[in-house]
């Protein structure tokens, strides 16, 4: 049986109008010139002709796992090793980590479908996003931080229901041992109290286990060895905005500590997968970019959503994050994964980056620990982007 829990569509529109062009370049202009120089301002944009963006990462799917196929080996290992003792048997769980409007959901839910189709692997995809605070605590925490807007709606640290995610990965992780058991996995109304966001009441519920576990977010890896350090890096006129005492704070809550609970839910990852754009100086202009592109794409779909200008007003809050923690993680890679896990195979944990050009078009696969993986024969099919 194959799961995909959430799966958003990240659709990119063709935008051919001199006039649409014009009005963006100005709004983005205007919205980012406090980033200066260390984020460079958006000036357009993309603009290419984009075919059928699930067909694209469909292609990625299955590339990824030949170009580093750590992922299928482990999954495949632990289920041949599990036939003997079912009650032994673990769903592999895998991280997939990008910025918003990356494709990252796309991906994952291909990846369920391909790992079904071709290794009759079952799979399910969940997010994040899904388990964020209900409505009440992220007004309590709002109320509790009145100077503090990074607290201010959800979205960064400090506004996920940590324990719940980690109880619903073992969960799922362990379904095996439990099979006539149901898990009930949560899912996030967005569009509640007037896209403030509150917890569905309904969960989604899986009635049977899985060998593989996707779950995708945004800042999924994140963390940082010093939080003075990191805030201390941040360009001043963002310091300015946000309060240095906020930024440290929020900093503070993903520092690998192995008492936290953002540090638990690294270690109980097999695999990894970062989307990263290639360039790194760019991440606040490309991610606005591609978050608009998203937005466009709802809008289109839904006939409502965010314009242009609150979408570089809604991407603002997230920069700090992303300068302190994307190009460390692309970097650096996962910190704090814990003890070397050793799984009924005595498999090694493993991790993928995969860097993306500004169409979202693949430039590399790298398996982290291993080479390269030449993605010549992939470009063409990608070259339009994800």
């Amino acid at each position: 049986m194959l799961f995909i829990i959430r799966a958003r569509c990240t659709s990119i529109l063709p935008h051919s109008t001199t006039c649409t062009r014009t009005t963006t370049r100005t709004v983005f202009s205007t919205a980012l010139r406090t980033f200066s120089t260390q984020d460079s301002m958006m000036t357009t944009p993309h603009a290419d002709q984009i075919a059928d963006p699930a067909t694209k990462a469909a292609s990625l799917a299955s590339w990824l796992l030949q170009a580093s196929p750590a992922l299928l080996n482990l999954a495949l290992a632990r289920r041949t090793d599990a036939n003997a003792v079912p009650a032994s048997r673990r769903a592999v769980v895998v991280g997939l980590s990008g910025p918003q409007g990356s494709g990252k959901s796309t991906l994952a839910s291909h990846l369920v479908t391909y790992l079904h189709d071709k290794h009759a692997l079952r799979g399910i995809s969940i997010s994040l996003d899904d388990f964020y605070l209900p409505h009440a605590d992220l007004t309590a925490l709002a109320a509790a931080n009145p100077t503090n807007p990074l607290l201010h709606g959800r979205g960064l640290p400090g506004t996920h229901d940590l324990p719940l995610l980690l109880f619903t990965l073992e969960q799922l992780a362990t379904h095996w041992s439990h099979p006539t058991q149901t898990v009930a996995v949560p899912a996030y109304d967005k569009a509640a109290h007037s896209g403030a966001g509150d917890r569905s009441p309904t969960p989604h519920v899986v009635t049977t286990p899985c060998d593989v576990v996707i779950l995708d977010g945004w800042m999924l890896g994140f963390s940082t060895e010093n939080a003075d350090t990191a805030v201390s890096n941040l360009r001043a006129p963002i310091v300015a905005e946000f309060g240095r005492a906020n930024l440290i704070d929020m900093c503070t809550r993903i520092l690998p500590t192995p008492t936290s609970d953002w540090s638990n839910v690294h270690t109980r990852l097999d695999h990894f997968v970062h989307l990263v754009p290639g360039n790194l100086d760019q991440i606040p202009r490309i991610v606005t970019m591609w978050r608009t592109e998203q937005e466009r794409a709802l809008v289109k779909a839904r006939g409502t959503g965010m314009t242009d200008a609150q979408v570089v007003q809604f991407v603002q809050r997230y920069v700090p994050m992303y300068l302190v923690a994307a190009r460390d993680l692309a970097e650096n890679g996962v910190r704090f994964w814990g003890v070397e896990k050793v799984g009924p195979v005595g498999e090694p944990r493993r991790a993928v980056r995969v860097k993306l050009g500004e169409g979202r078009e693949v430039l590399e696969i790298v398996e982290v620990g291993g080479k390269k993986a030449a993605v010549g024969l992939l470009a063409p099919v990608l070259s339009a982007g994800l």
